[in-house]
């Protein structure tokens, strides 16, 4: 009969109460993938929790998941009690259930933390990010004299975050989804809810979530797919890598699509007047501007 329960989580991706078998379905899926770190051990005053925490290495933050998981789970003083896990273990705010195995790998490659827990049918999920980056730096493709130097890097966090930090309104939203189904990349895309086009957001979601493609690792590359007529000379959309630009884009009522591991923007839609408008118009007076252009 246990076999039979086994089976029908495994079929429906749900996690099994069985600690065990949902070690052996990670090892079995995560076979080769040397950059992965299990680790299984015993919790409570006789050692009778059995615990297994899974996160890859080089995308985690490790010395915040020793410190806010691993040594509050390992001191003496933790409770019997397996229901107090989640109040006692986590000394890290950002953290949550999960119930399949699909969504427990794809946090893992995603940069977090899962641990898993005997006799308990959901595994705990901790947001431990911490991927390799640069720095925020200048502006090196779109130089301008006046305004700010900085520009969008590969992370999507920070590039959200220098939008966010120019727009300190509710009514910026932020939709975050995935894209590729091997790449599995996150993109976000970015709005003011009252400037924005309904109709025109609409088409844009529905557009992006019928791309079905392995990977797209670049916007260059999303551009193409978002495209309906490749034959026009004239660019269909804004590439840029200025957050001063996107803002103010944002602030005109259209729409950036940001994508992870890439250091442009994308601005949708556009017409034919905002490919002769630079960076630093904004910042000069009106008439020097439209004598420049």
């Amino acid at each position: 009969m246990d076999h039979f329960h086994t089976k029908t989580h495994k079929l429906k991706g749900s996690i099994s109460p069985n600690i065990q078998e949902n070690i052996k379905y990670t090892k079995k899926v995560m076979q080769n993938c040397n950059d992965l770190v299990q680790k299984q051990f015993k919790i409570g005053i006789n050692h009778e929790i059995s615990l297994y925490i899974v996160y890859m290495d080089g995308l985690v933050d490790t010395e915040m998941l020793q410190e806010s998981v691993i040594r509050p789970l390992l001191q003496d003083s933790f409770p019997q009690e397996r229901t107090a896990i989640d109040q006692y273990v986590i000394e890290s705010a950002d953290w949550k259930w999960i119930n399949t195995m699909e969504d427990a790998m794809t946090a893992i490659l995603s940069g977090n933390t899962v641990l898993f827990l005997d006799k308990e049918a959901r595994a705990i999920l901790f947001s431990s990010k911490s991927f390799p980056t640069r720095g925020v730096q200048n502006a090196d493709q779109e130089v301008a004299i006046v305004g700010p130097k900085d520009s969008f890097t590969e992370s999507l966090r920070t590039n959200t975050a220098l939008i966010r930090r120019r727009i300190r309104d509710t009514r910026l939203k932020v939709i975050q989804k995935q894209i590729g189904t091997r790449s599995k990349t996150d993109y976000a895309l970015m709005y003011i809810d009252d400037l924005v086009q309904i109709d025109i957001l609409n088409k844009i979601k529905k557009q992006m979530d019928k791309i079905c493609v392995d990977g797209i690792f670049d916007n260059g590359m999303l551009q193409q797919y978002l495209e309906k007529d490749s034959r026009t000379p004239f660019p269909l959309y804004q590439l840029t890598q200025r957050p001063d630009k996107v803002a103010s884009s944002i602030m005109e009522g259209r729409i950036a699509v940001v994508l992870d591991n890439s250091p442009m923007v994308l601005l949708l839609p556009v017409t034919l007047n905002v490919f002769f408008q630079a960076s630093d118009d904004y910042y000069n007076r009106w008439e020097i501007t439209t004598f420049v252009r």
